[in-house]
């Protein structure tokens, strides 16, 4: 019977463990490098000798290797290059802990439990660490062997570099320590621990031991030959993602070499610069090269820990140094209140800047606002008012291109940039929305920190909205200048015309009859006849001057308003535009009596001037016309709707008309109603069709005895 294979777990399940192996791990890394480092600095307050490298010698590396590991685990489940990261950054930061053991152990902690294994683990596992390098060299970027006659030359790399690691297990303790040249410092000798020693013929060690380190030399040379021979056969992002790694690796070869020639402190720094400039490389790599695809996040929380562990750690010198210094008593403690009451505000300042420099500006927002609110006022355009919202959109959020585009009031689009735009990365555009509507967009290049909180997303729209708002209004009183002017020049024409008309028609029509009638008094008794020919014509003049004195106010009013009151006269308008055209108009007019002048006025020529383009654009079937007072009272809500073809998609506030430019029609309907205070829309139908919105504000104390119209053209006084 053969038994079925277990199921291969999810990969949701796998991402789960290796997201909790990555935490575990970095928890580890992170309390054995404060560990280490606090006994370091512990040691160093006392200023006894320091026979074992400092802690931090291994800690470094370590947290340099552990922390993009751990992120790069969390984000590629089980990658190999992450695997090595991780697994040795936690072994470097393990090293370190047992060095500082030692340390303190000899220090201030004499009978320290564990002094003898750490030394022993310290000494006989360390070179393991050196391992590090080839391995990830070989692997880097996609965690395979290259191909072909080169996978051995990686291997072989890996192998060499080995042989150092095992003799260091084996060997006796004294061909070690010949071997480094200087004779084991007193304080170690209770400390040096040999519980496996493999013991060769005389010179067998020495000669073994000078083979291993220069092994450990040809293997790093090797596997720098494997990172040339990738980069020589990429592609140019390949190349790019390579290059760091390449001259990072070369610090590190530097170093081990610095290390097997002249041991000290300043070929442990050298080492751990070497070993933080691998993990840097590979960090450019994966952000600023798109390498595994992982995006900004990455970057971002590697800052971010490094930071906290920055202050972390100077935080704990401080205490040392200041501990150290003043000792104990009431004078130390005034004093080190002193050093902290000044030290603390440099810290808040030291941390405001950092975080500026790494996320932008948005850490502050009350800041962010008030510097917005001081810009737009200082801007005299709506133009510069939005170029000052983009900028101040970049700083805060410390993004490399930022777009915003808004909808003008009066027609067009206002739009600004800040920074450029980088070909390479995707520009994320989001919709602007405002009291109920889409009125612009907001473009984003990605930010160095890409992913916005709660906070983060709070910030952006309240500046949006004030943004809006502040260039809305700005928009609004150029617009509102430009209709007072408009209505000046308007009102000018206006006299212009009716002098015109009065002194050219009417002026000379009525002296035509005060000379006909003069002349017909002057021949009443001597010619009957022709004084009565006079009076006729005088007559027959002055009905044509009531015709002029009716046309001209007509033209300031429309008549069938006084006649037939608003509602009347819009059913008379529909029946007349729809007349002929095949088009079925329904009115359901509510309004009541009295309405001010100017809003009869608007209505009536907002619902002529819509049918007008229904008629002439829409080929509608239907249509139909809604004029009543809003919910308040306070405003007349007019509407005409069709079922035509929707020319009007997209137009709003009176951009476009049905052919695609501004519109004179449009254009006209929407003054109307905006210089009475209103507002008008044209927007495509819910059911297809157009829809003409206007609302009109209507005076306190306006009349409510509504009037409606019917179909037919017919009013009657509602109930």
């Amino acid at each position: 019977m053969t038994t079925p294979a277990a199921p291969a777990p999810s990969p949701a399940r796998s991402g789960a463990a290796a997201r909790a192996t990555a935490i575990s791990a970095f928890v580890l890394c992170a309390a054995a490098s404060v560990i280490a480092i606090g006994l370091d600095v512990a040691v160093w307050s006392t200023g006894a000798p320091q026979p074992v490298a400092p802690g931090w010698t291994g800690a470094l590396p370590g947290l340099a290797l552990a922390i993009p590991g751990a992120l790069l685990l969390s984000r590629l489940p089980w990658h190999p290059i992450a695997i090595a990261m991780l697994g040795y950054g936690a072994f470097w930061c393990l090293d370190g802990l047992a060095a500082s053991w030692v340390d303190a152990s000899l220090a201030f902690l004499p009978g320290a439990p564990g002094a003898a294994a750490a030394f022993w683990a310290y000494g006989r596992f360390g070179a393991w660490l050196l391992t590090a390098i080839p391995v990830i060299l070989v692997l880097f970027p996609d965690g395979r062997l290259p191909r072909g006659a080169w996978r051995w030359v990686a291997v072989s790399s890996i192998v060499a570099t080995s042989l150092m690691p095992l003799a260091s297990m084996v060997a006796p303790a004294a061909e070690l320590i010949a071997q480094e040249g200087e004779p084991v410092d007193p304080l170690l000798a209770d400390l040096v621990t040999a519980p496996v020693e493999l013991h060769l013929p005389p010179g067998s060690w020495p000669a073994l031991l000078v083979i291993a380190r220069v092994a450990m030399l040809l293997g790093l040379a090797a596997s720098l030959a494997v990172v040339l021979h990738r980069r020589r056969g990429a592609d140019e992002v390949r190349r790019a993602q390579l290059r760091w790694l390449l001259l990072a690796a070369i610090v590190v070869v530097l170093a081990v070499l610095g290390w097997f020639v002249q041991p000290g402190e300043a070929a442990d720094v050298l080492f751990t610069i070497g070993v933080a400039a691998v993990s840097a490389a590979i960090l450019i790599a994966v952000t600023r090269y798109r390498l595994y695809e992982i995006d900004g996040l990455l970057s971002w929380t590697l800052i971010s820990a490094l930071l906290v562990a920055a202050f972390a750690i100077a935080d704990l010198l401080l205490a040392a140094g200041v501990g150290a210094s003043l000792g104990a008593g009431p004078v130390a403690l005034v004093a080190a209140a002193i050093v902290a009451a000044a030290y603390l505000p440099f810290r808040r300042r030291l941390r405001r800047a950092v975080a500026r420099l790494v996320s932008g500006e948005r850490e502050e927002p009350y800041e962010v606002m008030v510097g917005l609110a001081e810009r737009l006022e200082a801007a005299e355009t709506s133009e510069a008012q939005l170029a000052a919202v983009a900028a101040t959109i970049r700083r805060a959020f410390l993004t490399p291109y930022v777009r915003i585009a808004l909808e003008r009031t009066s027609g067009g689009e206002l739009a600004a940039e800040d920074g450029t735009a980088d070909a390479a990365a995707v520009v994320a555009a989001d919709p602007i929305r405002y009291r109920g509507r889409t009125i612009g967009t907001l473009a984003m290049a990605p930010a160095r920190r890409p992913r916005f909180s709660a906070r983060d997303r709070r910030l952006l729209d309240d500046v949006i909205r004030q943004a809006v708002a502040a260039v809305s209004a700005s928009d609004a009183n150029a617009e509102l200048r430009d209709i007072r002017a408009g209505l000046v020049g308007a009102r000018e024409d206006e006299r212009r015309r009716m002098r015109r008309e009065l002194h050219d028609g009417l002026g000379p029509m009525l002296a035509g009859i005060t000379l006909r009638l003069d002349a017909a008094a002057g021949r009443i008794e001597a010619d009957p006849d022709e004084s009565r020919r006079l009076i006729d014509a005088a007559a027959a003049d002055a009905s044509r001057a009531v015709d002029e004195v009716r046309r001209i106010a007509q033209g300031l009013r429309p008549a069938a308003l006084g006649e037939l009151g608003l509602a009347g006269a819009i059913a008379q308008q529909c029946e007349r535009l729809s007349a002929g055209s095949g088009l079925d108009v329904r009115t359901d007019v509510d309004l009541p009596e009295g309405l001010p002048a100017a809003v009869e006025v608007a209505v009536y020529r907002i619902v002529s001037e819509a049918l007008t383009n229904v008629v002439r654009h829409a080929d509608a079937r239907h249509a139909s016309v809604t004029a009543r007072l809003g919910e308040r009272g306070d405003t007349v809500e007019l509407a005409v709707v069709d079922d035509g073809r929707g020319d009007a998609r997209g137009v709003t506030d009176g951009r476009t008309d049905a052919a695609g430019a501004a519109g004179s029609g449009l254009r006209s309907q929407r003054q109307r109603a905006v210089e009475l205070g209103g507002a008008w829309s044209m927007a495509p139908g819910a059911d297809g069709g157009t829809e003409v919105r206007a609302t009109l504000p209507v005076p306190a104390g306006t009349a409510a005895s509504p009037v409606a119209a019917t179909s037919d053209g017919t009013t009657e006084r509602a109930a």
